[in-house]
């Protein structure tokens, strides 16, 4: 029986690694060469996106990555693109 509960255990930990990574709190996916954030699992209230993970630029944030996370503020590297929005909780001002 502890046997079946161990396999179980370790197949839905290597079924949910391979689906999504986690570098610094941020789920994310590689599509192509590029980084998509898809979330944040972090617990800080004020982030920094990176420009690459792992060396792999980040180009993309996915649609409501950071939805009710509480966040104050998102700095977003100028490797980012594309945003699906909203990808934010909150308005981005326009410069």
């Amino acid at each position: 029986m502890l046997r079946k509960i161990i396999f179980v255990i370790i197949f839905f930990t290597l079924l949910f690694s391979s689906c999504v990574s986690l570098s610094s709190g941020f789920r994310y996916s590689v599509i192509d060469g590029e980084v998509t954030i898809t979330g944040y699992a972090g617990f800080n209230k004020n982030i920094v996106i990176p420009h690459e993970i792992y060396g792999i630029p980040v180009v993309t944030i996915f649609n409501e990555a950071f939805r009710k996370k509480g966040l104050r503020s998102v700095v977003i590297p100028d490797s980012v693109t594309r945003i699906s929005l909203p990808a934010l909780p909150f308005p981005i001002p326009l410069f």
